[in-house]
């Protein structure tokens, strides 16, 4: 195994593998597989042209597959930020309509309280004011 050998198994097992547990990665590993093989061989066939100096380097196989997640990841973090904020946006509003209803409930009972002994009162006066038979 050559040296170039070794530092390619080594990263396949520290980045490649456990990045294939992630889905959108293993949606692209068939296209970076391909596109792997597809380098090598043409490396091995074609001698290496000059670099022309106003063309950026092409990204690697293994770099579009990172660029790939790594914009499925920002899209993820976008998408549950904006659940978080209409998630802590209705934990107000029910917060609100329970302050509402404890509000209202406590009126009901001082209310009803109130009726209670207003009519407790209304017999009382009733009781002294009745004629005895």
């Amino acid at each position: 195994m050559h040296c170039s050998d070794a530092s390619t198994h080594s990263l396949h097992k520290a980045i490649i593998v456990p990045l294939l547990f992630k889905p959108a990665i293993r949606r692209s590993w068939p296209l970076y597989q391909e596109a792997a093989i597809m380098s090598v061989s043409a490396a091995a066939q074609a001698e290496p042209a000059p670099k022309r100096a106003h063309e950026p380097p092409r990204p690697t196989a293994l770099e579009e597959v990172l660029l790939t997640a790594l914009r499925d990841s920002r899209r993820n973090l976008i998408m549950l930020e904006e659940g978080k904020k209409e998630l802590e946006a209705a934990v107000g509003r029910e917060q609100m309509q329970f302050e509402r209803l404890q509000f209202a409930y406590k009126k009901a009972t001082r209310d009803a309280a109130y009726a209670r002994t207003m009519e407790m009162l209304l017999e009382r006066e009733r009781a002294k004011h009745a004629v005895p038979n």
